[in-house]
């Protein structure tokens, strides 16, 4: 039966015979391209994808690793920074020595203190923070060295809300006289129990949310 076939087409004119060459051979191309070479050539790039992706992670890394030392210094610095800030910040049993020497260096410095209110205390992550209304009237220049007093101080205080209203105007070249008011914040270092008292209600927020059973939906 294949003899017969191959003197047939044997027998069939030059023209069908080349069509015949061109149709096999296209199929083959076919084939080859389907189950070869597209598979091959996709796995081909999903490697060199791969390969891209992997060398840039591979720089990153390197990047990371070659600038180590300085983001180590960088972060002792930030740390040395931290404890030095915090050395600055008084316990809670020198509170009122600091409210006292407040107080002490705005008569000194010539002000009238109307007002010397202290507010609630709020906990911060490593601090506690505690704001004081201060009215007074004075002159504009007493008012400066207040200021500067305070900054002198071991401790940090910052002065927000400054209000001065009234100007009283020159008389006889005496100073300007005001009436003001201003809000000055006092920082201290947080206790031990406070520390673990504010890790602890941290911890149990992140608990609670992470806990948190959802909602079922009633049809």
């Amino acid at each position: 039966m294949a003899s017969a076939f191959i003197e047939r087409f044997l027998e069939r004119p030059k023209s069908h015979k080349v069509l015949f060459w061109i149709a096999s051979l296209a199929f083959l191309i076919f084939v080859f391209w389907q189950y070869l070479y597209s598979p091959v050539s996709e796995k081909k790039a999903k490697l060199e994808g791969d390969k891209e992706s992997l060398n840039k992670q591979i720089s990153a890394e390197r990047l990371v690793v070659r600038n180590l030392p300085k983001f180590r210094e960088e972060v002792k610095a930030l740390e040395s920074l931290r404890e030095m800030a915090l050395n600055q910040l008084p316990y809670k049993r020198d509170m009122d020595g600091l409210l006292s020497s407040v107080t002490s260096l705005a008569k000194d410095s010539g002000l009238e203190v109307i007002r010397f209110a202290p507010g609630n205390e709020e906990i911060r992550d490593i601090y506690a923070e505690r704001p004081i209304q201060l009215d007074f009237t004075g002159s504009f220049q007493q008012l400066m060295t207040f200021f500067d007093e305070l900054s002198r101080l071991s401790r940090i205080i910052s002065v927000t809300g400054i209000n001065l209203k009234n100007p009283k105007g020159y008389q006889e070249e005496v100073q300007v006289g005001i009436d003001g008011s201003c809000k000055l914040l006092i920082y201290r270092q947080l206790e031990e129990d406070e520390r673990i008292d504010t890790g602890s209600k941290e911890e149990d927020k992140f608990k609670r949310g992470k806990g948190k059973a959802p909602a079922v939906k009633r049809k």
